[in-house]
Formats: structure tokens, C-alpha cells, sequence
């Protein structure tokens, strides 16, 4: 597996660990603002692997994180 593959790999463990904790702020296991910390912390970690699994989308003059793979809190 080249670097390159690794780094998009890492990036994608991030993105399902933020779905999980996702499912589990649904749920009602898990509290939304202690998810959240986490949520964010994974997102910068993803960003920083493989900035396209996450991207900056402006609307209406302010920042909204969107994410390519699945919807996260933020949306």
C-alpha cells in the first residue's frame, strides 16, 4: 500500500469513527456536546491525512463544514 493509500485510509477510520459517534448522539447513548470534541477533534485529524474528506463549503457568507463521505453533526 503506497503512502498515499494509507493516508486516505486513515482518513476514512476518522470519518467512520465521527459516523459512529454520530449514530450513538442519536440514539441518546452518547451526549452531543461531549460528542462533539470528539466529532471535531476526528475532523481536523481526517483533514490532516487526506484534506478532500473534508471540505469547506461557504454558504450564505459563513463556513459549513460538509463531509464527502457521510452527514456529521455539523451539516
Amino acid at each position: 500500500m503506497t503512502n498515499k493509500a494509507k493516508t486516505k485510509t486513515k482518513a476514512k477510520e476518522y470519518a467512520e469513527r465521527i459516523a459512529e459517534i454520530n449514530r450513538q448522539v442519536e440514539t441518546g447513548t452518547v451526549n452531543f456536546e461531549q460528542a462533539r470534541v470528539t466529532i471535531d477533534t476526528y475532523k481536523w485529524l481526517a483533514s490532516k491525512y487526506d484534506p478532500g474528506t473534508l471540505e469547506l463549503v461557504h454558504k450564505g457568507g459563513r463556513a459549513v463544514q460538509a463531509h464527502l463521505l457521510l452527514l456529521t453533526l455539523d451539516l
